[in-house]
């Protein structure tokens, strides 16, 4: 038997001192729609990370980019 383990999509904004959590979202889906809204509506840059399924997206506002880490 394996323990479920519940993933969570973490928001960050790119600012002078780094990166600064914005949000959490418990879906992919959600959270690259508000990464994306936010980038758009603002100019910043944004990334959504997930440590437990190894992924990383870059939200700019000249589009995005997702990579799958091992």
């Amino acid at each position: 038997m394996t323990d479920s383990v519940d993933v969570v999509f973490q928001i960050e904004e790119l600012r002078d001192a780094g990166w600064r959590q914005n949000d959490l979202h418990e879906t992919r889906d959600h959270a690259m729609w508000h990464a994306r809204s936010k980038s758009d509506a603002d100019g910043h840059t944004y990334r959504v990370i997930s440590r437990e399924s190894g992924l990383v997206c870059l939200m700019t506002r000249n589009g995005s980019e997702c990579w799958e880490l091992d």
